[in-house]
């Protein structure tokens, strides 16, 4: 049986905070990129940014499917 899970704002502020980090060297680094990795660089921060998106309680545009 599912059991509710309680909101911890501590715990929601610190995984925000986490995200917001993670993008961090991402957007550094980009300017400085040579092509190729700009644009691993580019998928990196859109993935980090609707993390950051959805932490914040955010829809994003992309689907994950049925079972997500």
């Amino acid at each position: 049986m599912a059991t509710a899970h309680q909101h911890d704002p501590a715990l929601a502020r610190t995984l925000i905070l986490d995200e917001r980090f993670d993008l961090s060297p991402y957007q550094a680094r980009r300017e400085n990129a040579d092509e190729e990795s700009r644009k691993v660089m580019d998928e990196l921060l859109q993935i980090e940014t609707e993390h950051l998106a959805f932490g914040q309680g955010q829809r994003v545009g992309r689907t994950l499917g049925p079972n997500l």
